[in-house]
């Protein structure tokens, strides 16, 4: 399978610079890592053909040149890369719909619900190196991953009850209850 990915003309610009000082036929492995139910992990390396595998396939897409290996192809297929610069921080998006955290919901309330953790809560919950991730919505009950920093947390349970699953009923009184479908044990801290 051949995946189709987007490189925006930003991220195109970055990847150009890196391999500006390489040999011309050099590119960009692309590997995609799917570390548990939720959260994908993105890995770019500099390589040259030597360094391919049989069944890397080369994408190209915009100026730069692309192998994936065929499980990353099914796990990259659809998304954009782009690249952000704010403040301090810098660095290649992958806003992939194979990814929960992009998934665009169908279903008006669950829309709203991801709406409000994309603009307000996951800024929030970002400085303390978390996130919080919409699983599943049905009937009034949204079930949530809560990842990075949060997951494995000892405050988990209080942020999610007191600041998440208050701000959500106060702006989306359709939403009865937020469950944490987090299995904290598994976090890089399990404090829980």
């Amino acid at each position: 399978m051949t995946p189709e990915i987007t490189v925006t003309e930003v991220a195109q610009d970055k990847f150009s610079a890196a391999l500006a000082d390489e040999p011309a036929d050099a590119g960009i492995r692309l590997a995609v890592q799917k570390l548990d139910q939720i959260t994908l992990r993105y890995e770019l390396e500099i390589v040259s053909p030597d360094d391919l595998q049989e069944d890397d396939v080369e994408v190209l897409a915009g100026k730069v040149k692309f192998w994936i290996g065929p499980r990353s192809a099914l796990l990259i297929d659809g998304a954009t890369i782009d690249y952000l610069q704010t403040g301090a921080s810098e660095g290649f998006k992958f806003i992939n719909p194979n990814d929960l955290r992009y998934k665009r919901w169908d279903a008006p309330i669950a829309a709203r619900f991801q709406k409000l953790l994309e603009d307000e809560i996951n800024p929030g919950i970002a400085s303390h190196g978390g996130v919080i991730i919409l699983v599943d919505y049905t009937d009034g009950v949204a079930r949530v991953h809560m990842g990075g920093g949060c997951q494995g947390c000892g405050q988990a349970g209080a942020t999610l009850q007191e600041g998440v699953e208050a701000r959500v009923k106060e702006v989306i009184p359709e939403i009865r209850e937020v469950i944490d479908a987090t299995d904290h044990g598994l976090g890089e801290n399990p404090y829980y």
